[in-house]
């Protein structure tokens, strides 16, 4: 039996290796086509052979169609479509899902299970399997990382036992090291594919063609249709062009130029961070036109500013809430504020005396508490939600203030830019560290120790939250969390 073998990548980062073998029924069951791509596919992520040990035998050209395809939602598209929660994994998140639809109302089950179906179909590898025994992997974008992550597929029609060796795991790899072998084995199995065609004397190979002729436009994609996927401003591609469409009417070139910040055009994708694309990334998908503008509007106005937020030592990487506490510490230290004697940290103060520049919008989205943003030659900005309910009182808009600043302060690189949404979009572990955060920076221990000193446990929540202006329900949860109260 014949066979053609290639192999492109680093089996360390990864590798994708892929054999082309006669079809054993001979073409019976499958197109011509088809048939002449019968082989076995064998994936490394860091070491382990995701289709191992055996690899994964079936049709490839399915396979190839399906990166082919959606290789720029693969590459660029980061959001799922659910509300983040990061300490769980794309793989589990989708699981997670399936398990809850029901406990959902049937509208809202069906709205659910279609929305993972329409991504799946973009980001699963079995979408393209068409029938093959295929590792559950998934493939998407996080930041400037391809993400794959994977776990056991559905036992329906599988084989008794474990087909592949690794059941579940999540690995970031560097972009380059995934497009360019992917690519690369794309491009040369389906030359080889149409090479045995023509030795075969097959006349017709429409598929293979198209597959070429596919791939070489990959090379020439315009960075606009790879930033409609990298912003994530819709569930579908066709809203999420005509929000795009619009941002470009309404903005002019210029607004391209913000949104190519931070961003250069590699011929088979995006390479970098994106302000824009991070900044509606922590965003739902459904935003509004009307927010769309606004925040784009908003983020390519701020005031010019050279000023530079203090270094703060780096916290000890542990729970989200510890490195928020300790970095509002770290911060007090930094300000030398004078935390022993209980009064209100004045918030804006400090955020003027720092150079952060403050600005109330009217978001129709009122989950979006404000926007942390950090543009490169622009002041440190902070977007306050005015439709928000906690920005309806002057306590719960100090907690959102210190809440952006902590963003300001961690969440971006020297010299990067950074965008985040507040809400239930923004990464969960970074939304968990800004409150708390919040909570130590307006309400710091040693306040704490000198009230709970002179106060009885059913009175200090209300005296906490009067001498230090905050909601007594913070002030309540912040004395638990310390051990101040039961």
């Amino acid at each position: 039996m014949r066979s053609f073998y290639v192999e492109k990548g680093n089996r360390g980062l990864f590798a994708i290796q892929a054999e082309l073998i006669d079809d054993p029924d001979g073409g019976r069951y499958a197109s011509p086509e088809e048939s002449l791509s019968w082989g076995r596919l064998d994936l490394w992520v860091q070491e382990r052979n995701l289709c191992g040990p055996n690899g994964a035998t079936w049709y490839l050209l399915p396979v190839l169609e399906w990166f082919a395809r959606n290789w720029d939602a693969l590459f660029h598209e980061s959001k799922l479509p659910l509300e983040s929660r990061d300490e769980l994994s794309p793989w589990e998140r989708r699981e997670e899902a399936t398990r809850t639809l029901p406990y959902l109302s049937d509208d809202a089950a069906d709205r659910r299970e279609a929305l993972w179906y329409e991504w799946s179909l973009r980001h699963a590898l079995r979408s393209g399997a068409e029938g093959g025994v295929f590792p559950d992997i998934l493939l998407l974008r996080e930041g400037e990382c391809a993400r794959f992550s994977w776990g056991p597929p559905p036992s329906a029609g599988m084989p008794a036992e474990p087909v592949f060796d690794h059941q579940r795991g999540d690995e970031l790899l560097p972009l380059k090291s995934v497009c360019a072998p992917l690519f690369e084995c794309m491009s040369e199995l389906t030359d080889l594919m149409l090479q045995k065609g023509r030795a075969a004397a097959i006349k017709e190979l429409p598929r293979l063609l198209s597959l070429r002729s596919r791939l070489a436009s990959l090379r020439s994609t315009p960075s606009e249709e790879r930033l409609v996927w990298l912003f994530g401003i819709a569930h579908t591609l066709d809203e999420a062009r005509s929000k795009m469409t619009l941002l470009k009417d309404s903005l002019g070139d210029s607004f391209y130029a913000f949104a190519m910040e931070g961003l250069s055009q590699n011929e088979l994708y995006l390479e970098g961070s994106s302000l824009g694309a991070m900044m509606y990334g922590s965003v739902a998908p459904e935003i509004g036109e009307k927010d769309v503008m606004l925040l784009a509007s908003r983020a390519m106005s701020l005031p010019r500013s050279d000023v530079s937020l203090p270094r703060l030592p780096t916290p000890n990487p542990s729970w989200p809430f510890l490195e928020g506490y300790e970095t509002a510490d770290h911060l007090h230290d930094h300000l030398k504020t004078d935390i022993g004697t209980p009064c209100e940290i004045d918030i804006e103060k400090i955020l003027r005396g720092l150079g952060v520049h403050i600005k109330s919008v009217a978001l129709d989205d009122e989950q979006i508490m404000g926007v942390a943003v950090l543009r490169p030659g622009f002041a440190p900005s902070i977007l306050i939600n005015e439709r928000h309910e906690k920005n309806k009182t002057a306590q719960g808009c100090r907690f959102t203030l210190a809440h952006e600043l902590c963003h300001l302060l961690l969440d971006a690189e020297h010299g990067r830019p950074l965008a985040v949404a507040s809400g239930p979009w923004a990464p969960s572990s970074l939304e968990k560290r800004a409150n708390a955060f919040s909570a130590m920076f307006l309400m710091p221990k040693p306040m704490l120790e000198t009230l709970a000193a002179e106060y009885s446990e059913m009175k200090l929540a209300d005296v906490v939250a009067e001498r230090l202006k905050t909601g007594r329900l913070s002030a309540e949860l912040h004395l638990r969390n310390l051990g101040f109260l039961p």
